[in-house]
């Protein structure tokens, strides 16, 4: 099981104890790091899944033109 895998399991425990009302008020913080992380591991997915894959240099300086003009 991935680290993300195991955060979605906890996540989905905290769910269900938020719908049950039994999650303590002092254990929201540690669901707040949870989403955190979770948001964080999924960018970095989902940044590895659409990043170039090239030896070729004049692609990879024609894409770093291309985002420095973006911002």
């Amino acid at each position: 099981m991935t680290l993300l895998e195991q955060y979605n399991a906890k996540l989905g425990e905290m769910n269900d104890k938020i719908r049950a009302g039994q999650l303590p008020p002092e254990e929201m913080l540690v669901y707040q790091e949870l989403v955190y992380r979770i948001a964080v591991l999924n960018t970095c997915k989902a940044f590895c899944a659409g990043a170039p894959v090239t030896m070729e240099t004049a692609k990879l300086c024609l894409l770093g033109c291309v985002l420095t003009q973006m911002h």
